[in-house]
This record gives structure tokens, sequence and C-alpha cells, in this order.
């Protein structure tokens, strides 16, 4: 087991943290024109407070653990990476931004996190204007990667919402069923993941009978009776489906409520929900009975094997949760193996280069050091880590992504029943 040192240096508003061999801690700040092979900087922009801090702590674990990986195995360029960690906090304040301008300023190229959509967003611009890459391990908002949106500064390890539609496309058929009924939130989250299901289950030779979007915002309190919650059930009802998908959020109770009390609930059609519904407090209102076999899909799957879980505890022996931890440690990991495939510690550079050490067809690779032993032969490369996020886009999606497949049982309570390996849909 090779050592490992920690040095500390107190830095402007917070601390840089170098995991490796020892090294001195001043890094030249790169120009956004010329390549840089001097000692890299990644930031980690991760929950320490507010309501998001329960997914910080495995997200940070993976963060580190990938670093003290990388730099026990050489570093890049022959150097530790230089760590610096700032806290995203929550959308409730503006912590995030000026955290981001602490980490920049001091020197990170890549920064790793937020680990939500909205924090994502809201920090683009600045990531845009400062010539840096934000590397998201968590954010799954649809059109995130858009050029017209992020220009290049922004990839994920986790996959785009709408990756769930195709999944539960073929969940569905794969049941033999033939005719559905989709339901979703007219959003961001809701839109991308019906429509790609609609698409994906007609490929796959079905009939989407119906497709009715909504806006929840005036349903409040969340009752079966609200006059348009009982339009979508007639509607739904009158179609005849022997699938129905829910995309929605809390609302999705209601609604099955609504289904059931006309002879379409769980008990008589097969239901396929996505993470917001999956999750959304079901058993508060629908007998437990009643949700035994409704399947779902999650993009950010919290399993991970027994080998990877050890090395988390190894850098947090507290944690109970792994949500993040895999994709924040293939951030990481993707982006060293980038910078030295792109020879340049230039955030530009290294998002270029993203695709190229996670192609398929490539010689595949599960670990910092075996990819590198690879690259330093001049072997093109697929690093395949943790998370299964790989053969990534050049708009910094993954083209492959694992996914959570999730089934409720009698007792009404729902677990995951299998891991995919899911092809991410081209962004239309």
């Amino acid at each position: 087991m090779s050592m490992r040192k920690a040095i500390v240096a107190l830095a402007t508003g917070g601390a840089i943290a170098l995991l490796g061999s020892s090294s001195t801690l001043a890094a030249p700040a790169p120009t956004a024109t010329t390549r840089v092979t001097s000692q890299l900087t990644l930031g980690s922009l991760l929950p320490k407070t507010g309501y998001l801090k329960p997914f910080g702590a495995p997200a940070r674990a993976g963060y580190r653990a990938a670093i003290a990986e990388v730099n026990d195995a050489g570093g890049v360029f022959g150097q530790p990476i230089l760590s610096v960690e700032g806290d995203s906090g929550d959308s409730s304040s503006h912590l995030a931004w000026n955290e981001m301008k602490r980490l920049v300023d001091a020197n990170a190229q890549v920064i790793i996190g937020p680990v939500t959509s909205t924090l994502s967003a809201n920090l683009i611009k600045q990531a845009i204007d400062r010539n840096r890459l934000l590397f998201s391990p968590g954010a799954e908002q649809d059109n995130l990667t858009r050029a017209d949106i992020s220009a290049g500064h922004f990839a994920r390890t986790v996959a785009p919402t709408r990756v769930q539609g195709s999944v539960l496309a073929s969940l569905a058929s794969g049941d033999g069923k033939a005719r559905a009924a989709v339901i979703y939130r007219k959003d961001g989250y809701g839109t991308p993941v019906a429509q790609q299901f609609s698409s994906s289950f007609i490929a796959l030779g079905g009939r989407v009978a119906v497709s009715l979007g909504y806006d929840s915002a005036s349903w409040r309190p969340r009752d079966p009776s609200i006059k348009a919650i009982v339009a979508i059930a007639n509607a739904i009802k009158a179609a005849r489906p022997d699938a129905i998908v829910v995309c929605g959020y809390d609302e999705t109770v209601p609604i099955i409520q609504a289904l059931a009390s006309r002879g379409a609930g769980p008990t008589r059609v097969s239901f396929y929900l996505c993470d917001g519904s999956l999750f959304a407090p079901l058993a508060q209102g629908i007998p437990s009975r009643d949700l035994a076999g409704i399947q779902g899909t999650s993009v950010r799957p919290d399993s991970v094997t027994k080998g990877f879980k050890a090395t988390l505890l190894k850098q947090d022996p507290t944690l109970k949760s792994f949500a993040y931890s895999a994709q924040a440690f293939d951030a990481v990991v993707i982006t060293a193996l980038a910078a030295s495939d792109a020879q340049s510690n230039l955030a530009s550079d290294i998002m270029a280069s993203i695709p190229s050490v996670t192609r398929p067809g490539n010689t595949t690779c599960t670990s910092y050091s075996s990819c590198r032993q690879l690259q330093d032969a001049g072997t093109p490369i697929q690093y395949v880590g943790p998370s299964g996020s790989s053969s990534f886009a050049t708009n910094g999606d993954p083209g492959r992504a694992k996914m959570a497949i999730y089934t409720f049982d009698s007792r009404g309570q729902v677990a995951v029943t299998r891991i995919v390996s899911a092809l991410v849909p081209a962004q239309s």
C-alpha cells in the first residue's frame, strides 16, 4: 500500500488540501490560449450546509477517494492534484456563487459539482465567463448540456432525465405491454421523460393511446377531486391502456387515487414511474397492497460494490448513504485522464478530451493507474468506473449510464431489483 501525505495550507476563505506525495502549493495561473502542463487544481462544490447536506458527504467521499487514487498513481503530469473544497449549500442562498468564485480564484480549472440542476444552472454563466468546467455528479435536467446554455462548460456523470423515458419504455415493452397512457408534468423534468418514452415505446412496437401533460402549481391541497385530476383520470380510463406511465412529484398520489377510483389503478393496470413519482409519499395515500408490482427508475442508483464501499468508508466511516459517490469519483478520474490526454490542465482542453478517454471501441480500463499505463503506451482508452458512465458526447452527456430499477412489494416497500446499463438517447 502506498504512503499518502496530506498537506493542508490555508487559502483565502478556505483550505487547499493536497493528497499524495508532497509538492509546492503554488500553481501558476494558466491563460485561456496556451496549453499548460503545470500542476492541475480541482475544486469541489458539494453541499456541507443546507437541506442538501445529506448528499454532500457521500459525494465528497467519492471526490476525495478519486483524488487519492490519482495521486497514489503518480498524479497528473507527474504532480499530485491540488484540491480546493467549497460548500454549495442549497438554492436558498448565494453561497454557491460566492464559493465558486473562491474556487476559481484559487485556480481550480474544473469544479466537481454541484449535485442539483438548479444550482448548476445558476453557476453555468460564471463557468463560461471564467472559462471553467462544471462537472456535476447529480444534475439531471435535460437541457443543461445544450450548446446555447452551457457552451461547452458543463458535463455530468449522471444520465439526463430523458434516459428514464427509454428505460421505462423497455420495461413496459418487456412486460408485454402494447397500449400505454402517459401522464407528466409540463416542465423541464417531466416533458423530456414523456417525449422519450413515447418515441421509444413506439419504436419497440407499442402504441401511446394518450399523453397528457399538466401544470400542478394550483393543485393545493393534493386532492383527487380537483377538476384537472378528474379530467386526466377520465381520459386515461377511456383510453383503456395496459400500461400507465406517470412522471411528476407528490401530485402522483392524487392522480393514482383518482385512477384507482375509476378502476384504472395499479391493481388493474401496470404502472411505471419516473423517480420523482417513485419517491413521492405514495404509501400515505394508497394502500400498501395496491402498490405491489409498481416499477420505477432512477438515474442515480445508490448501490455500490462492496469494494468501492470500503474505499468510500476509508474517507468517511460515518457514511450511511452512497448517493452521488460513484459519480463524483468518476468525474475526478475522467478529468485527470482527459488532462493527460490533452496534455493540458485548461478546462476547455479537458472538456474536449473527455470523449477521447471514454470512447466505446477503445481498450477498456477501470482504474486511473491502468488507464494511464495504456495512455503511456499510446493505446486509446475507454475508462469505465464505478458509476458506469462512459461514452461521453462532445456536449458533456454520458452516452451510457447506470440506471436503477425499483419495484414495490406487497408491504408497500420499494427497493432496487436490478441495475441496468442504459444507452442515453441523443439530445433532441
